[in-house]
């Protein structure tokens, strides 16, 4: 599929399946009712995943969540600088 958003979590988040296909989803940047919709959950368990998937990413928001994952998507050496957003809270 064109276009399509290819992410790996790393292992070492050690994150279940439900948390990481959450998570995915929230990197192609869907809200999350649209996650909900997509994976026929309630908002509440995808909130719930999501904020299991933060704890142990050990960041406190979805953006910074996304951060984290595409720095670890990114290519070794390739020159790219990502920087950490701060959590605020």
């Amino acid at each position: 599929m064109q276009g399509a958003i290819h992410i790996v979590v790393p292992i070492a988040w050690a994150l279940t399946e439900s948390e990481a296909r959450a998570a995915k989803f929230l990197a192609t940047g869907l809200a999350t009712a649209q996650i909900a919709r997509a994976l026929g959950l309630s908002v509440h368990t995808v909130r719930t995943q999501l904020k299991s998937a933060m704890a142990k990413a050990g960041v406190h928001t979805q953006v910074a969540l996304v951060v984290r994952l595409y720095a670890a998507n990114r290519p070794a050496g390739d020159g790219a600088r990502i920087h950490e957003l701060g959590d605020a809270r």
